[in-house]
């Protein structure tokens, strides 16, 4: 178990650029630092890249906002927080929302296409 335990912290690490601290329970709790916009390699254009606002929206829709956090769909919806721990105000992740409906564009579907998506340059609320 501790050789699994050390392989997955240095992949993560590795790889995500990501820190794990296993938790008394056995859970990995994993830690990754990305910069949240991001520039397009095809266009030069720049995209939200995070999900910092689809979480607050998930805990907000969900009146989930309130300790103990559990959403009107039975689910745990923890807050955004801030590196230090800090709440991020709500006032701040509305503008975020605001801003991402503002900026979305919808892909207009025929019969027979085909998505290919790049989590490098997407978010999905």
């Amino acid at each position: 178990m501790e050789a699994q335990r050390e392989k997955a912290e240095r992949v993560l690490a590795r790889d995500l650029g990501a820190k794990a601290d296993w938790q008394p329970n056995g859970a990995l709790h994993v830690l990754q630092h990305l910069p949240a916009i991001r520039r397009l390699k095809s266009n030069g254009l720049l995209t939200f890249f995070n999900g910092l606002a689809g979480v607050y929206g998930k805990g907000r829709d969900y009146n989930a906002l309130k300790p103990p956090h559990k959403g009107l769909n039975g689910n745990y919806h923890l807050p955004t927080l801030y590196g230090d721990g800090s709440l991020v105000p709500y006032e701040y992740l509305e503008k975020v929302l605001q801003i991402q409906e503002e900026i979305q564009f919808l892909v207009p579907w025929q019969a027979g296409d085909v998505a290919l998506i790049n989590n490098y340059t997407v978010q999905v609320r």
